[in-house]
């Protein structure tokens, strides 16, 4: 993996909209230049409709900057994924599969998790599709992706809105110690008072379809979401995905083929529940 261009990618946007300072006494920025700097100034201040203003203003010649950080405004405004949710999860290093829990936790405790929110993140995915540098495309997909992969387990989490190992499987302990046999075991069923089923039948197969991504939240939608960020972190890093957060991604992209009981049992320990 480019650790170079990793560090880059997640720490650009964020440094970047320190420059918003100096254009703060702008009362009508001028040309793109002036509005994308108004814009992340807005960025930074947490005004997020002023930053989409200013967004939306920046001619075709600013294009693939205009959406990817229309995405992120969106989202942000929204308060289903800001970078310094990302920054705060992963820690003092890259991360892991608790860093999903995390980023879970975040969004439960937000009370943004719902089909709204879903659709809106889905909606950023396709618009990303008008972005022509190819790596950026990636990047700005995969965080849309990560989003939805986050916000689907915040649904998990209930309505006290924390996430724990018993809104996954009926006896987390038991369910663990049952190894290969979790398929076997009652003990990784859905817990009675869990809505999120594994699938309702129409499992989605990517993010390009606002159809697949309505209704009740399933843990195929967050596995799905979770395979999409691994496909396409794979494009804006130029390498699989091997370690930290991007390893748990990997496995978490592979329990599609699991089966119910066993994708739960391995949610506990790839999310360190």
């Amino acid at each position: 993996m480019n650790k170079h261009l990793l560090a880059l990618l997640l720490f650009a946007p964020i440094t970047l909209t320190s420059c918003g300072n100096l254009f703060k006494g702008l009362s009508t920025p001028e040309g793109d230049e002036q509005l994308l700097v108004a814009a992340r100034g807005c960025m930074d201040r947490g005004d997020y409709n002023c930053a989409l203003e200013y967004y939306q203003a920046l001619s075709n010649n600013y294009g693939d900057v205009k959406v990817n950080e229309t995405s992120l405004a969106k989202l942000a405004n929204a308060n289903v994924f800001k970078m310094s949710d990302l920054i705060g999860a992963l820690g003092s290093s890259r991360g892991d599969g608790t860093s999903f829990a995390t980023m879970g936790n975040t969004l439960a405790g937000r009370g943004v998790a719902n089909e709204t929110n879903r659709l809106l993140i889905q909606q950023t995915f396709t618009d990303n599709n008008a972005i022509g540098s190819t790596k950026l495309k990636a990047f700005s997909k995969f965080l849309s992706a990560l989003s939805m992969a986050n916000i689907v387990l915040a649904e998990v989490a209930g309505s006290d809105q924390l996430l724990t190992a018993s809104d996954i499987v009926v006896n987390p302990t038991t369910c663990k110690n049952a190894g290969a046999g979790c398929a076997g075991e009652a003990n990784c069923d859905k817990p009675g008072t869990s809505s999120v089923v594994f699938t309702d039948g129409s499992n989605p197969s990517n993010m390009n379809s606002a159809a697949e991504w309505n209704g009740t939240a399933t843990l195929m939608q967050f596995i799905t979401a979770a395979d999409v960020a691994n496909t396409q972190a794979a494009i804006f890093t130029g390498s699989g995905s091997n370690s930290g957060i991007f390893s748990a991604i990997t496995e978490l992209a592979n329990l599609g083929a699991a089966g119910d009981r066993c994708a739960r049992q391995a949610l506990l320990t790839t999310l360190g529940l």
